[in-house]
């Protein structure tokens, strides 16, 4: 009797030989986990190993995309001489300097991708960005905890992103910090939102959002897409530093456990930053996300179980920054 096999196409992102799997298998010193023990790499503070593949000199210029770990990462580079073109768009509105540097967090691929399309290119029409409520107006994009203004001022915030995020092409790396999977999307226009609408607005437009729980098909084509416009406009030699935060789903909108949403949420965005990193060769990951969770959760995470403790955050900046750039950090 025969017997039918199903043969697909294999499309792996990493393909080695025989003989190179071996070599690798000898090579790493990392390549299986320790034993526990009083103190080693995995805890209390787990430091995956990593390579960079590139250094940059002392003083270069970051563009940092992304949550709140990205803050984190901007706040040690300055304090180090880097310079940091994107928060020059602080100086721009008072209202961006009341809220402070989380008006920049990004929290996804879609939004991401969204945020580069707008800077780089033309015909894009702001006001599809914006929400009226009352006498004033909000962009659906930053944070929601802008207070509404005038429509020519939202224009002006807006247009104040679009040039910071043009300052890619004079920087010499970007740093982009992926977050979820769970997004609103906006039946209106076709874009996905940053965060979620504020509640006045599903209440008064009921059938224009949506909530999205994206797909990895998504995710991977929106980060490729910003990948892509990166190289393209930035100058050449530009590098790019994926990570993904350890910040978890605050709570989720779905009918499951916020453990289960969260978890979801996290994998598909580590996957598709492990196929862009094995993608293009200027693109690399740094496994903070590993480092964190993978670490006792009392000194890893704050008492509420979702924000990062400021100890963690600092070691994973710290080996982040000291490999990246050749300044050394105090870990």
């Amino acid at each position: 009797e025969t017997i039918n096999i199903c043969r697909t196409r294999h499309l792996p992102i990493i393909k080695l030989s025989a003989s190179e799997a071996i070599d690798s298998v000898k090579s790493n010193p990392n390549n299986r986990w320790p034993k526990r023990s009083t103190i080693n790499r995995l805890s209390p503070m787990a430091k995956p190993g990593f390579s960079t593949g590139f250094t940059l000199p002392a003083g270069g210029t970051f563009f940092t995309i992304g949550s709140c770990f990205a803050r984190n990462v901007e706040r040690v580079l300055q304090d180090r001489g880097f310079k940091l073109p994107a928060l020059d768009v602080l100086d721009q509105d008072e209202d961006f300097a009341s809220v402070g540097n989380r008006v920049l967090n990004n929290y996804g691929a879609p939004s991401i991708c969204n945020e580069l399309k707008w800077a780089f290119e033309d015909g894009t029409d702001e006001d599809a960005c914006f929400y009226q409520m009352g006498n004033g107006w909000v962009d659906l994009h930053l944070h929601n905890t802008m207070r509404p203004a005038d429509l020519e001022v939202v224009r002006n915030r807006r247009r104040a992103l679009r040039a910071a995020y043009r300052s890619i092409v004079d920087c010499d790396a970007v740093i982009i910090t992926l977050g979820l999977s769970e997004f609103w999307f906006d039946t209106k226009t076709g874009f996905y939102l940053n965060m979620a609408p504020r509640r006045s607005m599903l209440r008064e437009a009921p059938d224009r959002f949506e909530l999205h729980v994206l797909s990895y098909s998504e995710t991977i084509n929106c980060l490729r897409e910003a990948i892509e416009l990166i190289k393209e406009k930035g100058r050449e030699g530009i590098q790019v530093i994926v990570i993904l935060s350890p910040v978890p789903l605050t709570a989720t909108y779905r009918d499951a456990d916020v453990m289960t949403a969260n978890c979801y949420s996290k994998s598909v965005p580590r996957t598709a930053a492990e196929e862009i990193t094995q993608t293009f060769d200027f693109v690399h990951y740094f496994p903070s996300f590993e480092s964190i969770t993978l670490s006792d959760r009392s000194v890893a995470y704050t008492d509420d179980e979702i924000h990062v403790s400021q100890d963690i955050v600092d070691l994973n900046i710290g080996r982040m920054v000291q490999a990246y750039t050749g300044v050394e950090v105090k870990l």
